[in-house]
């Protein structure tokens, strides 16, 4: 039952080196994110790729994750899910990573409780900034408030910035004495948002003898160039970090190929046979595939999607009415073309119809998964 991520290594390896190299041109440091599960590939697999290109700092999502970076990392981790003491559980998990490794770990903050973080043995940080995408963060006068009262021996490294995917349609959220509220014809609106940040930051740093250093996501080489003139022509200093996870792990899908093994091959002998967990009737179809891959592996699963256009309406639409009469498409293609799901998916394997007989046990089927929410059994480079 193999359901296998086959990796295409040259291109792999360009995608990724292009990317470092880019955002090094625009004098930004790439910090690789290396979360969950790896983006398919596995956090061993990934930490390995950044040690293999000399980076000396990676992020992860959660302390959770933190053991095994540590054993399969050398430089220094940041972990993005804020320090939290209320989060009981996780705060111990820090406590005890921090009497090791505190050294090599850079918390992220989200709050004014300062002192919480360094009672757990936490020794530097970046405060998160509360951005347009309100999940984490400090307000821009918290932010001013904890670089003003600081009584802690917690070194703050710089400010981390979590932007929206799409361009943001409030960039007022830094405000304090000046502020943008529009996007110029230039600059896009994150450009905006976080010059936002700089403007009323940058000078707090930049008198105390220190450069404002930024870990920001979702941001471009054409927007750090945008960045770093915008500051420059205010006469701020300041240093860009640009977390990438997916742009830099899963750039080029031509690198990947996902398949599914067909296991078994069951010739019906009579229209309207039942088959399944849920004995679905099969109708006029008489020739039914067992392939690998199910929702262990992460086979149909989606997140909840947005549908803005009409175009995406009807569409979901008409995949609606097409489940409620049990058409029901899998992610399995031959020949190009999606093959019919039996049922929906086992746990380790997926029930499929497939009239063609040139279909043998033991071909591969192309499977089209997101690669953030898939495990395989099997990852081989070519």
């Amino acid at each position: 039952m193999t359901f296998t991520l086959n990796i295409d290594g040259a291109r792999f390896e360009k995608q990724i080196a292009n990317v470092i190299e880019d955002f090094k041109k625009h004098n930004a440091r790439v910090v690789p994110v290396i979360k969950g599960n790896g983006y398919g590939f596995g956090r061993k697999m990934l930490a390995k790729e950044a040690h293999h290109r000399n980076l000396d700092r990676i992020a992860i999502g959660t302390i959770y994750e933190l053991d095994q970076a540590l054993t399969n990392f050398g430089g220094q981790i940041v972990v993005l899910e804020p320090f939290n003491v209320q989060d009981r559980a996780a705060a111990r998990v820090w406590e005890s990573a921090m009497v090791m490794s505190a050294h090599r770990v850079i918390a992220t903050i989200s709050n004014t409780n300062l002192l919480a973080a360094t009672q757990a043995g936490i020794k530097q940080a970046f405060i998160e900034g509360k951005t347009s995408t309100h999940r984490f963060g400090v307000t821009a006068t918290e932010l001013l408030a904890i670089l003003g009262n600081q009584e802690t021996d917690l070194e703050i490294l710089g400010l981390s910035l979590h932007l929206p995917i799409a361009q943001p349609v409030n960039t007022n959220v830094a405000k304090l004495e000046i502020s943008e509220k529009k996007k110029s014809r230039k600059n896009s609106a994150r450009v905006v948002e976080i010059s936002n940040w700089i403007n009323n930051f940058a000078p707090k740093f930049n008198n105390s003898g220190q450069t404002l250093n930024l870990s920001v996501s979702h941001i471009s080489t054409k927007e750090v160039q945008q960045i770093l003139d915008r500051a420059a022509k205010a006469n701020h200093q300041i240093s860009l970090d640009v977390r990438l996870g997916t742009s830099l792990w899963l750039g080029d899908p031509k690198a990947l190929n996902v398949t599914g093994t067909v296991l078994e091959i069951h010739e019906l002998t009579r229209d309207h046979e039942h088959v399944g967990y849920r004995q679905v009737d099969g109708h006029s179809f008489r020739r039914l595939l067992v392939v690998s891959g199910g929702t262990a592996h992460g086979v149909a699963l989606a997140a909840p999607a947005y549908r803005s256009t009409l175009r995406s309406k009807g569409i979901a639409i008409i995949q609606g009415i097409a489940e409620a009469f049990g058409k029901l498409r899998s992610p399995f293609k031959l020949a190009g073309k999606n093959l019919g799901f039996a049922e929906p998916p086992h746990m380790h394997v997926s029930l499929l119809w497939c009239s063609d007989r040139k279909v043998q046990v033991g071909d591969q089927l192309e499977c089209t998964v997101r690669n953030t929410t898939a495990i395989f059994d099997e990852v081989v480079i070519n």
